[in-house]
């Protein structure tokens, strides 16, 4: 473990990463852009992509993506 990273303190060594990262439908065409990580994604519609919290809700407040919820 680096100094900077954040331990991960979740029971069984399993992060909670449903705060962090949100599952999206795309609802049309998205042209390549860069996330909030750096890298480039483009995205067709009826793609269904695990998104970081920042660039999903911003697809989603463009009506560009709907949120979806996966049960276990």
């Amino acid at each position: 473990c680096q100094e900077n990273e954040p331990k991960d303190t979740s029971p069984e060594g399993k992060k909670d990463i449903s705060k962090e990262y949100i599952v999206v439908r795309l609802l049309k065409d998205i042209p390549t852009f860069v996330g909030a990580d750096g890298r480039n994604y483009t995205m067709a519609k009826e793609d269904v992509a695990v998104l970081s919290a920042v660039n999903a809700k911003a697809l989603i407040n463009r009506n560009a993506a709907i949120q979806i919820s996966v049960k276990k």
